[in-house]
């Protein structure tokens, strides 16, 4: 008798949850940040240079060159700040932190000061 009252038991359990699994997969939603650029996980940075066509560099390694998009994760970023290094020839190497952003997109403008030129 008590084990088919457990299953009854369970069984209403299933069904108000059934009966509820719209309101529960908005509130993962909402709270996974879906929907809302400003609490979900990732923003897209775009890096441009002035000139442009600047390689650049993260950690030693080319990433690319400029205009470049990268999808940036906002924890990451906060526990371990990203610097970029943009070279080009003729130009001084530049360093750049990338920052953080609330918003889904951001972009960040790096010039490249003209190199000192080579005495002979």
């Amino acid at each position: 008798m008590g084990w088919l009252i457990l299953v009854a038991l369970l069984a209403g359990v299933g069904l108000l949850v059934y009966a509820q699994r719209d309101w529960i997969q908005a509130a993962i939603r909402e709270a996974q940040g879906e929907g809302d650029p400003a609490r979900s996980g990732v923003f897209i940075l775009r890096l441009v240079s002035d000139p442009s066509g600047a390689r650049v560099y993260e950690d030693g390694a080319e990433i690319g060159r400029t205009p470049l998009e990268l999808p940036v994760v906002r924890l990451q970023l906060a526990s371990r700040p990203r610097q970029l290094v943009l070279r080009l020839p003729g130009r001084m190497e530049t360093r750049a932190m990338v920052p953080n952003s609330l918003a889904p997109r951001a972009e960040l403008r790096v010039v490249l000061p003209l190199a000192a030129p080579v005495r002979r």
